[in-house]
Order: C-alpha cells, then sequence, then structure tokens
C-alpha cells in the first residue's frame, strides 16, 4: 500500500465545479459535537460558512414553507432548493439525479446530510483526499470503533 503524504495534493482540483448536495428535512434530530448538543440549522449555518452559500444546493425533504423559506434567505443566488417528500434514501436518489443532469462530468460533489459539522478546511480535505482517491467520505464517528450493540459479536468496525 502507497502511503499518501498529508498536506500534498493536486492544487487543480480547486478548479473544477464543487457542489454540496445536502439533504435537509424538519424531522431531522439534533446532533452531538463534542457532548454539545447542536441544532440542525446551526449545523447548516456551519455548512454554509465552511462550503459558501452559492455552493449548496438543498434536497429539502418532508420540510415546510417556513423552512424554505429560512433556507432560501442564506443560500446565494446559484443554489437550488428542491422540494422532495421522498424520505431518506428517496431525497439521496433526487440529490444524485439532480447532480447527474446538472453537473459536468468531472466536478465534485459531495453528498451531505444535515447532521454532519464541518471544520474550516473541509473542503481541501475532500480535495486532497480525491487527488489519491475517487471516493472520499469525511464521516468519522466513535460508532465504528466501539460497540453498537452490546449482544453483537462483532466488536467494532475497524481495527
Amino acid at each position: 500500500m502507497k502511503m499518501v503524504k498529508t498536506g500534498h495534493y493536486d492544487k487543480s482540483l480547486h478548479d473544477k465545479e464543487f457542489k454540496v448536495y445536502l439533504r435537509y428535512s424538519d424531522h431531522s434530530r439534533p446532533c452531538w459535537y463534542f457532548n454539545k448538543r447542536v441544532d440542525t440549522k446551526d449545523i447548516f449555518l456551519n455548512t454554509v460558512k465552511v462550503f459558501g452559500s452559492n455552493n449548496i444546493n438543498i434536497i429539502l425533504d418532508n420540510s415546510s414553507k417556513e423552512t424554505y423559506n429560512w433556507l432560501k434567505e442564506r443560500v446565494g443566488s446559484e443554489s437550488k432548493i428542491i422540494e422532495t417528500s421522498a424520505g431518506n434514501a428517496g431525497s439521496f436518489i433526487t440529490a444524485m439525479l439532480n447532480a447527474m443532469d446538472n453537473m459536468e462530468d468531472d466536478s465534485i460533489v459531495y453528498f451531505l446530510e444535515d447532521d454532519y459539522i464541518h471544520k474550516p478546511n473541509s473542503s481541501d480535505v475532500i480535495l486532497e483526499g480525491l487527488s489519491h482517491f475517487d471516493y472520499v467520505t469525511l464521516l468519522d464517528s466513535f460508532y465504528k470503533y466501539t460497540d453498537r450493540d452490546p449482544d453483537s459479536k462483532l466488536k467494532s468496525y475497524i481495527k
């Protein structure tokens, strides 16, 4: 296995179109971040701050007109809000089909749920990973390393 040096990547990836497809729902729950409960609206504002308001397309799933208006006020003119009531898996399919129909083949697409909190350099981490691999995820959670079900024989997903 080839070891990858952190911080060394193809900087030309910054020139490619980069869009976030975010699933947002009134039915989502707040998440916990370092023992602090974080509301989905605060998570959304973090996403806008990290990735830029014009780089986010929202799949608004099972949500109110008030939520639509709140989101619309916070995204840029190049962003889309696509309303659906397809549920979790159906809204992902909606996002995927929309990205395939509206983006160039070499564009970078980041599919995102509304319970991820990002550090300021998250887009650079994605681009660095994509310069070495075809697929990157920023999901790293404690449940991958610990028992989720005390009765399970599986002790962790990563050893």
